[in-house]
């Protein structure tokens, strides 16, 4: 067994230092599952990982910020962006708990908030990896044959393999 100073093999035999996984975030079932997901694959891999959630782009921010829409208080961009890195910070808390047991070694985990469009950020942050995963919110028959914007934008723009990770069936 390598130790984390050691080099890994990748799936064609050559030998890697330790890769970086990037996972986007927004607090749906199917975030949570592409979360999961992606601590088991960073944990196989020895490698880092990276939790993203982009809550709102930056024009969203900058009218936050000025007051645009004067009809209900409203906290600052960097308030906003502190409760959604809070928020993710608690989803991995989540999910960590739930893998205990499973994952043989502590990832290096960076959980961000970063204004900007989803997919755009996504794609940015995954500049790098050795993979970018992304959840897939399929709701009914229908909805889960089709693929959202966020996910069509990773596979069709990210630098690295993506993995769309559908949510766990709850039964619906």
């Amino acid at each position: 067994m390598a130790t984390s100073a050691e080099p890994q093999q990748d799936t064609r035999g050559t030998r890697r230092e330790h890769g970086r996984v990037v996972v986007g975030v927004d607090g749906s079932p199917g975030s949570r599952a592409a979360l999961r997901e992606a601590l088991l694959a960073a944990d196989r891999h020895g490698d880092s990982l990276e939790v993203i959630t982009a809550p709102l782009t930056e024009a969203e921010l900058g009218a936050w910020g000025t007051g645009a829409w004067p009809a209900v208080p409203l906290p600052g961009p960097d308030r906003v962006l502190g409760a959604a890195r809070r928020a993710a910070q608690d989803m991995v808390d989540d999910v960590l708990v739930e893998l205990r047991g499973r994952l043989r070694t502590p990832a290096r985990i960076d959980v961000r908030a970063v204004p900007g469009h989803p997919a755009q950020v996504l794609v940015r942050a995954a500049h790098g990896a050795d993979r970018l995963v992304v959840g897939h919110r399929g709701r009914g028959a229908v909805g889960s044959l089709v693929l959202g914007s966020v996910g069509l934008h990773c596979l069709a723009a990210a630098p690295c393999p993506v993995t769309v990770v559908p949510p766990v069936d709850d039964g619906a």
